[in-house]
C-alpha cells in the first residue's frame, strides 16, 4: 500500500483466517492475533541480511530434511529476498560487500 511517498506492507490475513482458507497449513508460529505481518516500517538492511541468512540456514537444517523426507520443498519469496537467500544458500556474501552479480528473479527447482 502506498502511504505518502512510501510503500508499506498491506495488512495480511490473521492466523485464524489463514487456517480457515488453508486447513493443512501449520500457522502455529504466526502471531495468533492480528495480521501475520505486523511489520509496518521498512526493514533495515542488517535485519534483511540476517533474515536471508536465517532462511538459508533453516532450508539446510535437519528439521527441514526430516519435514520433507526426500520430497520437494517449495519456498515462496519475491524481490531482493530471492537474491539474498540464493546467495546465502551458495555461501556467497549477503551483506556489503555484495557479490558482483544479482540473481534477479531466479528460481530453483
Amino acid at each position: 500500500e502506498k502511504s505518502g511517498n512510501t510503500f508499506v506492507p498491506a495488512a495480511g490475513l490473521s492466523a485464524t483466517e489463514i487456517r480457515a482458507r488453508f486447513p493443512s497449513f501449520d500457522v502455529s508460529k504466526l502471531p495468533q492475533a492480528g495480521c501475520w505481518n505486523e511489520m509496518r516500517a521498512k526493514e533495515q538492511p542488517d535485519g534483511f541480511y540476517a533474515r536471508a541468512n536465517a532462511a538459508a540456514a533453516w532450508v539446510k537444517s535437519k528439521e527441514v530434511r526430516e519435514l520433507v523426507d526426500g520430497g520437494p520443498l517449495m519456498l515462496v519469496m519475491h524481490s531482493d529476498f530471492i537474491d539474498l537467500t540464493i546467495k546465502a544458500l551458495l555461501c556467497l556474501p549477503v551483506g556489503p560487500p555484495q557479490a558482483v552479480f544479482h540473481t534477479s528473479n531466479c528460481s530453483v527447482t
